[in-house]
Formats: C-alpha cells, sequence, structure tokens
C-alpha cells in the first residue's frame, strides 16, 4: 500500500508537467530589414528561451528585445507567455500592453494595462503611463486619479505635475492648470509638456500674449516616461539605428549629454559618411567640455558637407568656449553667410564679435536674430546686456520687457529691470519688478540690496 501511495506521489510532477506543454519561444519569421546587431542580440535570447523554458524572466527578456526594436507583434506575444508562465509578477502585462497598442490593438491594450496597473499601484511609471492613455482618450477624471497615484510616490515630479495640468487643461480649470504647471516649471524649466499646459491656461484665462510665449516654447511637447523596474533592461536592448538616434536626440535634449554622446557614437560607426550625425555628436561632446573630440568631429563632419551650416555654427560655438575668438569669428561669419535666415547664426556670431569688444557689430547682428526668431529669450537677455554696454539705457530697459513677455519668471532679467528703472530714476517701476522678485526670489542678495536702495530713497 505504501508503495502504491509513493508512486503516486512521485507519478505527480510528471502528470503536471504534462498539463502545461512546453511553449516554444517566439521567434522571428522574416528577418529582412533589420541590423545584424539586432538579430544577434534575438538569437542569444532566443537560445536562453530554449535552456530554460520554464523560464518567465528569459521569455520577459526576449520580449523587452522585440519591444526595445520595434518588433511590436512579438513582443506582446513573449510577454503573454511570460506572464502565463508567472502571474505573480504584473509588469510582463504592463510590457505586453505597450507592445498592444504599438501593434494597433488599442482595446486589448487598454485592457491589459488597466489590469496590470490595478496591481501596480505603487509604481509611478506605469500609473503615468496609464494616465496618459486615459487622457489622450478623453476619459479626465480616471487620468487624474492615476496622475494623483503617481505623485503620491513621486512628490513634485515635474512630469506628473505636467500631466495633472494637462488634465485640468481638457477639463478647462484654467486656475488649477495654471498652479500645477508653475509647480511642474518650478522643478524643471525646460519641460516642455508643462510649458505647453501652462500656454493653454494663460489662453484660457484671457491672457492670450503671455500664453503664446508659452505655447511656443512648449512646440513639440512629448511625455518624457518615468522609469519602472524593466526600463533600464529595455534600454540596453534598444539597438535599432532609427531607435539609437530617437534615444539619443532625447537624451541631448533632457540635458544627458553623456548618454547622447555615447548613442551617437554607437551609431556614427554605422553610418560614418552621415555630416548631420556627426554635427549632432559633436555639440553634445562640446557639452561634456570634450573639446579636442568635438573638434576632430567637427571636422570630419565639415568635411563630408562644407555646405551645412550647423557644422560651422558648432564649431563657432566651440571656440568661443576655448576662448579661441579667431577662429571662431571666422566660423561665425561663414555660419551667417550659409544659414542668413537662421537667427542662431547671427546670435553666436554676436557672442564672439562682443567677446573681442565689437559692441555695435554685436547689438546689429542681435537685432537680425530677433528678426528672424522672435522667440529666443537668450537673444533678448544678450540685446539687454549689449545696450547697456553702449550706453543705450532705454533701449536696454525694452529688451528686459521683451524677455519678461516671453518669459515672467526670468528673475535676474527683473533685476536687471529694478536696477536699470532705479538709474533711471524710474523708481515705481523698479518697485513693481522688486515685488515680483521678491515672490519668486526672496533670498537673492540682488533683490536684498534693490529693497534697500528703494527704502533709502523713500518708495517703501
Amino acid at each position: 500500500m505504501l508503495r502504491r501511495a509513493l508512486l503516486v506521489v512521485f507519478l505527480l510532477p510528471m502528470l503536471a508537467c504534462q498539463e502545461a506543454p512546453e511553449l516554444p519561444p517566439i521567434v522571428l519569421s522574416d528577418p529582412r530589414g533589420l541590423d545584424a546587431e539586432v538579430l544577434e542580440l534575438v538569437a542569444t535570447k532566443v537560445e536562453a528561451v530554449r535552456a530554460a523554458p520554464t523560464s518567465a524572466g528569459s521569455r520577459a527578456s526576449l520580449g523587452l528585445v522585440y519591444e526595445a526594436n520595434g518588433i511590436w507583434d512579438l513582443g506582446a506575444a513573449s510577454f503573454a507567455q511570460a506572464a502565463a508562465l508567472d502571474e505573480r509578477q504584473p509588469l510582463y502585462r504592463y510590457h505586453e500592453a505597450l507592445c498592444l497598442r504599438e501593434a494597433g490593438e488599442t482595446d486589448k491594450a487598454l485592457a491589459t494595462m488597466k489590469a496590470a496597473a490595478r496591481r501596480l499601484e505603487n509604481q509611478a511609471g506605469v500609473q503615468q503611463r496609464l494616465g496618459q492613455w486615459l487622457l489622450e482618450l478623453g476619459e479626465y477624471e480616471e487620468a487624474r486619479q492615476c496622475f494623483e497615484r503617481a505623485l503620491a510616490r513621486m512628490p513634485d515630479h515635474s512630469d506628473v505635475l505636467a500631466g495633472l495640468a494637462s488634465v485640468e487643461v481638457e477639463r478647462q480649470r484654467w486656475n488649477e492648470a495654471q498652479s500645477l504647471a508653475k509647480r511642474s516649471l518650478k522643478v524643471d524649466p525646460s519641460n516642455r509638456s508643462a510649458r505647453y499646459a501652462l500656454g493653454m491656461a494663460l489662453r484660457g484665462l484671457g491672457r492670450e500674449e503671455e500664453a503664446r510665449a508659452q505655447l511656443t516654447a512648449g512646440q513639440g511637447a512629448k511625455p518624457r516616461w518615468i522609469e519602472e523596474p524593466l526600463t533600464r533592461e529595455f534600454l540596453s536592448y534598444r539597438l535599432t539605428t532609427s531607435g539609437l538616434m530617437e534615444d539619443a536626440a532625447a537624451a541631448a535634449a533632457g540635458g544627458n549629454h553623456g548618454r547622447a554622446a555615447e548613442l551617437y557614437s554607437v551609431v556614427a560607426r554605422r553610418q560614418p559618411d552621415d555630416a548631420t550625425l556627426k554635427n549632432n555628436w559633436a555639440a553634445s561632446l562640446t557639452e561634456l567640455g570634450r573639446y579636442e573630440e568635438s573638434e576632430r568631429v567637427l571636422k570630419e563632419a565639415l568635411a563630408l558637407d562644407p555646405g551645412l551650416f550647423a557644422v560651422e555654427l558648432n564649431l563657432c560655438d566651440l571656440y568661443t568656449r576655448m576662448n579661441q575668438l579667431e577662429p571662431a569669428r571666422v566660423h561665425g561669419e561663414k555660419a551667417v553667410a550659409l544659414g542668413a535666415d537662421v537667427g542662431r547664426t547671427h546670435l553666436a556670431l554676436a557672442r564672439v564679435v562682443a567677446l573681442q569688444g565689437d559692441y555695435a557689430r554685436a547689438y546689429a547682428q542681435l537685432e537680425l536674430s530677433v528678426g528672424l526668431d522672435a522667440r529666443n529669450v537668450q537673444a533678448y537677455v544678450a540685446l539687454t546686456e549689449t545696450a547697456v554696454r553702449l550706453r543705450r539705457f532705454a533701449d536696454a530697459r525694452n529688451w528686459c520687457r521683451k524677455v519678461l513677455e516671453l518669459d515672467s519668471g526670468h528673475v535676474p532679467t527683473r533685476v536687471n529691470l529694478a536696477l536699470l528703472s532705479i538709474q533711471e530714476n524710474d523708481l515705481e517701476e523698479a518697485k513693481r519688478q522688486l515685488l515680483e522678485c521678491e515672490k519668486q526670489a526672496p533670498e537673492m542678495p540682488k533683490v536684498k540690496a534693490i529693497r534697500e536702495e528703494l527704502k533709502r530713497r523713500g518708495v517703501l
């Protein structure tokens, strides 16, 4: 009797294995058009699945490779297998939803995403993603709840606040949207989504002139996704040329020039004759202070395409930073000649000639720059400084006002306008600017000094 019992016990695992037949890995049926690096990585991951067919993690890694390189249908299928093997890991369903949406199965993607998000309430990145989907679908209350859950996990996160601001814009709650967008920009002034939401809120409040500046600054805004536990593995598998270029551009736009330079270097090895690519790579190298490398790459780009004004522009910027003003001026002149209708070329040349003491030429170039690009705050700031150098104080005050039209939170310009107004004995204007400065930077030494000066003059 005991032997029969033991036999039943030993048979149970065998029967269980028979009830769960081995799933074959999801494989590519048509590899055409894929980079060799992608095919090699896929092959490695497929072999890992075959070596450990019951490992959910191996199938999820294969799914991440497909997802990272835009092979959406196979990614979804691989994540579905991973989730079937281990339903305790809802992140597999989350990534399945991402792939399904990109593959065009939007209804199934949303249902899968909602199911995953219910089990991942503590993952801010998951809640942010679902919130954005729901916002785009017009389900504003559910979207708000998702962003609120994300904010509870990551208080004052700029991108979550921007998402909430966008929800309030759609609900036409203009004051709430304005407040949230300003909170977002206080954390990250470069957040384009927050700029756009602020512009829409200001427009809703009837402040059209202020709104236009913010809407222009927010043009081309895209959501920036918060990381979740599989994000870094996902990014490490992104090997298609288009994907690497997209990631490099996003990294550069976000100020992560180390990552951008690394990615551009990978693509440059695949496309050594692409002058624009080399120019973008060099720009990130310059931001990192790797001037010799940047100079080498820019000269390679110039040899490939001597007519590309952006290369001359970046050479001008590079030599300006290296304090080699003569070559900077030469390349600045060439940039202007090749890109006369681009405001940035005139701004770059203006900076060089100003450093050489030619303020009249600098002023003329800056006026050309703003005539071509009326939304470039940096050009108006430079005009203010150059006008002061030329003792054109009334003009300097007008340029300050232009900066503040475009960016009302530009405290250094408010300080300068207050100081210029004191110099011109316009004490009421100075007082107005001081009060605004004290709202934004009350501890700034120059702000305190202006207060003391206006007290001394009996204005306060």
